[in-house]
């Protein structure tokens, strides 16, 4: 464990608790704050991607919500902005990876190695509605 870094609000009493001495500092602005979250945010995702679980799951989603809050937003706020983006762009489920974008009309849609996939043409500045 590198030191310093934020940690939990209750980590200093679970080790006062096992004994030990914590030596700790508040952020002392705001700046401070949302930068150490920042960090935390890369710790936290980097720990979920070595090891996907739900604890890890769970420290992503706590760091998350803190930095959401120093902007002055709620986790509803933000799952009803994603809920809205997903049902405008859709989400991340399928692995669609984005390899080119032609101008012009209809173009055939295919994904690399199931070319067999789509059968139709599809304009997608229409289905995008001009965006």
């Amino acid at each position: 464990m590198t030191l310093p870094k934020l940690v939990r609000d209750l980590v200093p009493t679970h080790i006062i608790d096992d004994g030990r001495v914590p030596v700790v500092s508040i952020a002392s602005t705001r700046d401070q704050h949302i930068e150490l979250l920042r960090a935390k945010v890369n710790e936290e995702f980097q720990e979920f991607l070595d090891d996907p679980c739900l604890e890890e799951a769970g420290d992503c989603y706590e760091v998350l919500r803190a930095l959401f809050e120093l902007h002055g937003m709620t986790m509803a706020e933000v799952t009803a902005a994603a809920d809205v983006k997903e049902r405008k762009c859709g989400g991340f489920y399928e692995g669609i990876i984005l390899e080119a974008v032609s101008e012009g009309g209809p173009i055939d849609v295919a994904i690399a190695g199931q070319e067999d996939a789509f059968e139709d043409e599809i304009d997608l500045h229409k289905t995008y509605g001009g965006d």
